[in-house]
């Protein structure tokens, strides 16, 4: 059986297109929607076959919607009783149904044979719309704290907590946690190493690891250089003491590296038992 569809928006089986129906606000990039519209064959979809419609947003705008960008997908299907399935495809404009713009679906089957969608034809409407990413800034308040790095795409980066969660010693014991790793990207492994291997207690990676705070439970104790980053960032963040703060990074059985935030001095490095401020942080 043929599939044949009528589309309103320039648009063609196998293609992929964009709408892009508003400027970005000020302060805002806008993200763009994608449709990929293809052939569904008979089977457990669509028993007499029909059309699958995937959309989502073009997160990495290379113009392509990615498998990973995939938010939705719609089978139309054709009529057992040998009606075609229809699909109008309508720019939709900023407003209650998509607050940036976006595309308009509607579907439904052939009734009348006219290959024209009706108004009465229609038994299903979506709207895929286009998105607003927030332009982040090194000191904004988001994420249940502060952001104090940003990768080079402006779109990732940590945040650190708004105060200390207090302070306390790295271990109890001089047990080798393998929580060596140093760079960014890395606080959350070393935290999750040192609670699995500590278990209970009241130290630094735990308070930050079951630390819930403004709404958010993935807090970690900074590695090295997450802690160096966030005291170049420490009058941005605020509320620091003068004191030397823990990192997560161990550096021997009975001891981890801490930093000075009075000058930045690192000192390596201090046995786990000494009671030090901490500072949790979490990614986004």
């Amino acid at each position: 059986m043929k599939n044949y569809f009528r589309i309103l928006a320039w648009i063609i089986l196998g293609t992929i297109v964009s709408c892009k129906t508003d400027e970005p606000k000020p302060g805002a990039d806008g993200l763009t929607s994608l449709l990929k519209v293809s052939n569904e064959a008979s089977g457990l979809n669509c028993v007499a076959g029909g059309t699958r419609i995937d959309t989502g947003i073009d997160k990495n705008k290379n113009g392509i919607l990615d498998t990973e960008e995939i938010q939705s997908t719609v089978y139309v299907c054709n009529g057992n009783n040998g009606l075609n399935n229809l699909i109008n495809f309508t720019i939709e404009p900023a407003g209650a149904n998509c607050a940036n713009g976006g595309f308009k679906i509607d579907t439904g089957l052939d009734l009348n044979k006219d290959g024209l969608l009706n108004p009465g034809e229609i038994t299903k409407t979506v709207y895929q719309c286009n998105d607003i990413v927030t332009k982040y800034e090194i000191g904004m308040n988001y994420g249940g704290g502060i952001i104090f790095y940003l990768d080079a795409t402006k779109t990732h980066g940590l945040i650190a907590a708004p105060s200390d969660q207090a302070y306390a010693e790295w271990s109890p014991t001089s047990t080798t946690t393998n929580a060596t790793a140093i760079g960014l990207g890395t606080g959350q492994s070393n935290t999750n190493l040192i609670t699995s291997t500590l278990g209970n207690g009241n130290y630094a990676a735990i308070l930050c690891d079951q630390l819930v705070l403004n709404g958010f439970s993935d807090w970690f104790l900074p590695s090295r250089d997450e802690l160096i980053t966030l005291y170049n960032q420490k009058t941005v963040v605020g509320g620091f003491t003068d004191d030397h703060y823990w990192s997560s990074t161990e550096t021997a059985g009975n001891t981890a590296f801490g930093l000075l935030f009075s000058n930045g001095g690192p000192t390596c490095c201090f046995a786990k038992s000494n009671q030090l401020p901490v500072r949790a942080i979490r990614a986004f």
